[in-house]
């Protein structure tokens, strides 16, 4: 069974548990369980690994179409969802990734009953995914206020490179529609600024002294793409019409 397959059939099933009728008209109501970005997310990422990047339609932004080529492209290296990230500053929590694809290697943290999923990348290349679909990046956290997370992530993927003794190359690539794009490109460019802004102590001061180095480089391999342009660049058949038509119904479910 193809990737897709296996994330739509997911999907359906939730779907089936969690719809609930509208007593007055007899019409499901969209319940945010189903339909939301992490769902969407999966659905594309599926979508992109089973589909070979000669099909791929190229788009005009040149940074957008390399973007999408390098989910793809790592996706079929692996991929994974909900990864944590280890935080670069103390005061600061984990940072939860929507979806991680690259050379990863999962590994658990916690205990048996409280295990969550975390990831590390000893060499190669890895991209963070960010999903939005109404809301936008958050403006900082319950002790770093001005530390947005777009810089979280960034600050986060520096480290990551920075522990490895070997060659690792990371990114970020937020997804979201096209309205966010002014605002998550702004962040990420702004990043390397607002990551040296933080007046806070790292939690490992010798291993982010080697980051704030990557740092211009990992903003350089994250980008801002629009699910509207990734569905732009899939083939036009009944799977693309299938997340299309996902995606519109997400639209209306997370509606404020």
């Amino acid at each position: 069974m193809k990737m897709f397959e296996r994330v739509r059939a997911a999907v359906e099933a939730l779907n089936a548990l969690t719809s609930v009728e509208d007593y007055h008209c007899g019409n499901p109501l969209l319940s945010t369980e189903v339909y939301n970005e992490g769902w969407m997310l999966r659905l594309v990422v599926a979508k992109l690994c089973d589909t070979p990047e000669k099909v791929l339609r190229a788009l005009a932004d040149a940074k957008e179409n390399a973007a999408i080529r390098d989910i793809a492209r790592l996706g079929c290296r692996g991929w994974c969802s909900e990864g944590e990230l280890y935080p670069t500053f103390e005061g600061e929590g984990k940072t939860k990734a929507d979806g991680l694809v690259g050379d990863i290697r999962l590994r658990e943290i916690g205990a048996e009953r409280t295990a969550k999923w975390g990831f590390e990348c000893d060499v190669g290349e890895f991209r963070v995914l960010e999903a939005k679909m109404k809301s936008p990046l958050s403006a900082g956290t319950k002790n770093l206020s001005h530390y947005d997370q777009a810089a979280r992530y960034v600050g986060c993927i520096a480290m990551m490179e920075a522990r490895q003794p070997h060659d690792v190359k990371g990114g970020l690539i937020v997804l979201g529609p096209k309205s966010k794009r002014d605002g998550v490109e702004s962040k990420i460019l702004n990043a390397e600024k607002t990551i040296r802004g933080v007046r806070c102590p790292p939690r490992d001061r010798d291993v982010f002294q080697r980051a704030q180095s990557l740092i211009s480089g990992v903003v350089g391999r994250s980008a801002f793409v629009s699910w509207e342009n990734i569905l732009d660049a899939l083939p036009k058949d009944c799977e693309t019409s299938y997340i299309y038509a996902y995606y519109n119904k997400a639209l209306i479910a997370n509606d404020p």
